[in-house]
């Protein structure tokens, strides 16, 4: 039972160090999901970008129809 606890202590101490582990290079803290996050920022901004064309579009449409 003592070593089970153990383990699993170790595995949880490994876990939560590669998680706040610094880059060497920015200085900043890293985590395992940060090119996940800065993908769906990206797709955010697509969309953005895309919502304003519509409605760009849309208000062209409405000129020409004028």
């Amino acid at each position: 039972m003592v070593r089970t606890i153990m383990i699993v202590g170790v595995l949880l101490l490994t876990g939560l160090s590669a998680c706040s582990r610094q880059d060497d290079n920015s200085g900043e803290a890293q985590h395992p999901w940060k090119d996940q996050e800065k993908a769906l920022n990206k797709a955010k901004q697509v969309e953005q970008d895309m919502l304003d064309a519509f409605k760009q579009r849309d208000r062209e449409m409405e000129k020409q129809t004028q």
